[in-house]
């Protein structure tokens, strides 16, 4: 195939990406939103995972507790593409049960990869 001018190519980049985009699987699976948690996805929480099953609900056990506000993370594989979601900061309690708040897929805050503590103020009074 040969392109004349720029505008060629970026039409036929753009009707490629169209037919990729709607060759994906036939059936419910492919009209289900991209928003939804299903099977595709996977939940981790405090590096605990789980898969979510197919109704969109899952089961996290044995979560460690009393380190404060943690998220749940979600990453879902939809039709090749690799989403991301996370939910509201939620506590764990201790031997207890936790209704986590909704993930919504889409940006995400980053994970801290390091914590840097610095004094307000270095002064030494004397040698030694």
């Amino acid at each position: 195939m040969t392109f004349t001018n720029q505008s060629s190519v970026i039409a036929a980049v753009a009707a490629a990406l169209a037919w990729v985009a709607g060759s994906g699987d036939a059936g419910a699976r492919t009209s289900r939103p991209r928003t939804a948690l299903d099977d595709r996805c996977i939940i981790s929480v405090l590096n605990r995972n789980t898969r979510v099953k197919a109704d969109g609900t899952w089961v996290l056990p044995n979560i460690p507790a009393n380190f404060g506000l943690v998220r749940a993370r979600a990453t879902c594989i939809f039709d090749g593409i690799t989403v991301s979601g996370e939910s509201a900061p939620f506590t764990i309690a201790a031997n207890g049960s936790v209704d986590v708040p909704p993930i919504v897929l889409g940006s995400t805050t980053p994970i801290p990869t390091a914590v840097t503590l610095l004094p307000a103020a270095t002064q030494l009074a004397q040698i030694g």
